[in-house]
């Protein structure tokens, strides 16, 4: 028997430190602008690596060769299809219980369960067990709990801790649960791997990258659980250590709404407050996977949907999609048929195309061409000989036209911006006037093109071309620009982002030759990468900027604005953690060019090939081409640019590198156009400052005339005072909250208005 004084997994005694951004900032519309704030417990969640290599990719499944008695089929089931970064750790401490879910797909045996430890614990031990799901707990209820929810506990006399459990079968007679949500049930009905209730011995082993999974195979207890499809099963890691709130374990994780895991606080969500004791439903997702023998008649599986994200084409759009079908369980196999789902913007009626067999797996159907500027919403539905149905994933492609009389195309390379709204921040701040109260814009006739590669028949409809590859380009369309630019001396081009140079290659610092597009169009022989970074830290940080001649047609304007503010700022900055949002850091390139070509801008350095090293680097450029074609080059996204202590918002102004490059390149820009401060949607920002003493301000948005209310309650759930209760017309608001009269400590405040309710920590310091 195992003992069930067994200590769990995953310990880092450490707690984060919190910190605050104390920069004044601009609401802009629709409360855009993300602070440095933290919506988490620190107690729990923290981010586990300063390193970007790290947060680029999901982490994939490592080692599922060799698990113990695998027969017949073997699948797995993780998280990683959702493209979730695994970023953070999640974690507890004694007698915490963490647990993940996933859904059986079909009858199936599972063999063996991984996690990622996140945390390089010290000798600790821990169990872990399975449990079947229900109580009426569904996958569509599961997903539809987007937020923290306290479910409730099991009533345990005397067990010393709290007088609580997490299960019935730890609960005393006459076993009582207490919900503290209407109709919060447990969700956890029937033990299906434990040794009379004590989870299997783990003992955690953190991988120094991160990338592999800590495998536990159900023989261990000489017995492997099966499940049928459409049940869902839990995993569950206690941490068993006698002592609260020591020994905290984590395990990698996410912030993931809809797949969110459970956790049961031992002694409540702060230390001691065991008001908030018990299950959660929590809004994070751990890194768990099951490797399983399916042995029941799986679905048939949709993957390799391919089309293109835009198209100058208004005929019939392909649709292609490997389909395959297996039916371990015996029987037919195979798929039977498949449609390919679609409607448009201009057309909401969804309609059928059937699909035929292209090559092998490979199945086609075409969709009906599109007039320009429509967007195609589709997905590809496939069912076999048993009738199992299977949908892909949702897809979209939009049908591009370009604008007669329009020269210019503004494009949008990255993956925050493929197809993507070009009336949504921050797409359409780029070329600002100063006038942050309405948010002017310059107008000026252009395409918008963010919908994937470019091609020789889009380019060749226009003579301007301004990339922005932001955070990191999704896509190097050299040879096109190449023949584009020879084609035309009077064809001018403009590119513009942090991770241009460095992403292409693995982020190692490269030099460039003749034959190179960087030597030969940009005029850079050497690139040195990510030089905010010093090796450990940096990225959340901004980067000082100079601009070494004052006569610069790129950034002699804005040297101008600057010496012009009142009183002179300290220095000049690249912000994108501030200006853009906290997820978009600071990775800032510099580079060197050929003798005698203009600097419009360069960047003090606080690292060179990720050791400590402060210099000064080239981080903009331009130049003309023998032939004629003007050239721009900036290693940084160039609407994160401000100032400080006294904060002016450089990047969204008249005299932004960008605005200029519209001048230099001939594009009239004589009209402004005002953005509509109308919010699309309810929003609730971060109050600013955080923490505080004693008054901070929150801002809020309405896209409709709602009844409106903003409370604030203490860490108990006490509401402490009603800021506003009445209705509001569609808008932007701001509150300034004067909380002179409260003690120091961590509130919440909490927008409701309509069917919207959102909620945000805020701390008060005095």
């Amino acid at each position: 028997m195992l003992r069930k004084t067994t200590i769990l997994m995953l310990v880092l005694a450490l707690l984060p430190i919190l910190t605050f951004a104390q920069n004044k900032a601009i609401l802009k519309p629709g409360g855009q602008t993300i602070y440095l704030n933290s919506n988490e417990d620190a107690r729990e969640v923290f981010s586990v690596s300063n390193s970007k290599y790290h947060n680029k990719s999901v982490l994939p499944l490592r080692n599922v060769t060799g698990i113990n008695g695998v027969t017949g089929t073997i699948d797995t089931l993780d998280y990683n299809g959702l493209g979730t970064a695994y970023t953070s750790t999640f974690g507890g401490f004694g007698q915490d219980v963490l647990v993940g879910w996933f859904v059986a797909p079909a009858d199936l045996t599972i063999k063996s369960v991984g996690f990622d430890c996140g945390d390089n614990p010290a000798a600790v031990s821990g169990e872990l067990k399975l449990y079947k799901v229900g109580n009426g707990w569904t996958v569509s209820k599961l997903k539809s709990i987007t937020t923290a929810l306290n479910l409730g506990y099991w009533i345990a006399k005397g067990n010393g801790f709290n007088d609580i459990a997490p299960f019935e079968d730890e609960a005393t007679e006459p076993k009582t649960w207490v919900a503290h949500s209407a109709n919060a049930l447990t969700p956890f009905v029937e033990d299906i791997w434990s040794d009379a209730g004590t989870g299997a011995p783990v003992t955690p082993a953190d991988d120094a990258d991160r990338t592999t999974y800590q495998w536990v195979e159900m023989n261990l207890l000489g017995f492997e659980p099966e499940i049928k499809g459409g049940e869902i099963f839990a995993i569950i890691l206690k941490n068993a250590d006698p002592q609260f709130d020591l020994n905290r374990f984590g395990v990698m994780a996410s912030t993931e709404v809809k797949y969110g895991l459970f956790k049961y606080y031992a002694n409540g969500r702060t230390s001691n407050d065991t008001s908030t004791a018990g299950w959660w439903k929590r809004e994070y997702l751990l890194n768990i996977a099951a490797a399983v023998d399916i042995t029941g008649d799986t679905p048939p599986t949709v993957s390799g949907v391919k089309n293109p994200r835009g198209t100058l084409d208004v005929g019939p759009m392909e649709i292609t999609a490997t389909l395959t079908d297996i039916n371990p369980g015996g029987g037919p196999a195979g798929i039977k048929e498949a449609f390919v789902i679609y409607s448009t913007d201009k057309d909401t009626a969804k309609k059928e195309v059937a699909m035929a067999v292209k090559s092998g797996n490979i199945w086609a159907g075409s969709i009906p061409g599109q007039e320009p500027a429509t967007w195609v919403y589709f997905k590809v539905k496939a069912a076999d000989m048993n009738d199992n149905v299977t949908f892909g994933p949702d897809r979209q492609y939009f049908v591009f036209g370009p604008t007669a009389g329009v020269n210019t195309l503004l494009v949008f390379n990255g993956y925050s911006y493929l197809g993507a709204a070009a009336d949504q921040y921050p797409q359409n701040y780029y070329f600002g006037i100063d006038d942050f109260a309405a948010y002017k814009t310059l107008e000026f006739k252009h395409d918008i093109w963010a919908y994937g590669p470019l091609s020789k028949a889009l380019v060749d409809n226009y003579t301007n071309i301004i990339e922005i590859a932001a955070p990191t380009a999704t896509y190097y369309t050299d040879a096109v620009y190449r023949d584009w630019l020879a084609a035309d001396a009077h064809h001018n081009l403009m590119i513009a982002g942090q991770e241009w140079l460095g992403a292409r290659y693995g982020y190692a610092d490269s030099t460039f030759g003749a034959g190179s597009f960087e030597y030969d169009i940009f005029g850079i022989t050497h690139s040195y990468n990510d030089v905010s970074y010093d090796g450990t830290a940096g990225q959340n940080l901004p980067s000082k900027l100079t601009v070494p001649n004052p006569a610069s047609i790129i950034t002699g304007p804005m040297l101008a604005k600057f010496n012009s503010i009142v009183p002179v700022p300290d220095s000049l900055n690249y912000d994108p953690y501030y200006e853009i949002n906290t997820s978009y850091t600071n990775w800032i390139d510099g580079f060197d060019v050929v003798d005698g070509q203009a600097v419009d801008l360069q960047v003090e350095t606080r690292g060179v090939l990720g050791a400590p090293k402060v210099e000064t680097l080239n981080c903009a450029t331009h130049r003309e081409l023998p032939a004629g074609n003007k050239i721009v080059f900036l290693a940084y996204d160039p609407l994160s640019v401000n100032t400080r202590p006294n904060y002016y918002w450089l990047g969204f102004s008249a005299t932004s590198p960008q605005d200029q490059v519209l001048t230099w390149f001939g594009v009239q820009v004589n009209v402004e156009k005002m953005i509509d401060n109308k919010p699309n949607k309810f929003a609730l920002s971060q109050n600013y400052p955080n923490p505080f003493n004693p008054a901070t301000t929150i801002s809020f948005s309405v896209p409709e005339r709602s009844s409106v209310s903003l409370k604030i309650y203490d860490m108990l759930g006490k509401e402490v005072l009603t800021l506003i209760n009445g209705v509001k017309d569609a808008g932007s608001y701001e509150f300034n909250f004067d909380a002179s009269k409260l003690t120091s400590g961590l509130y919440v405040y909490t927008l409701t208005a309509g069917n919207f309710t959102a909620s945000k920590k805020m701390m008060l310091l005095k």
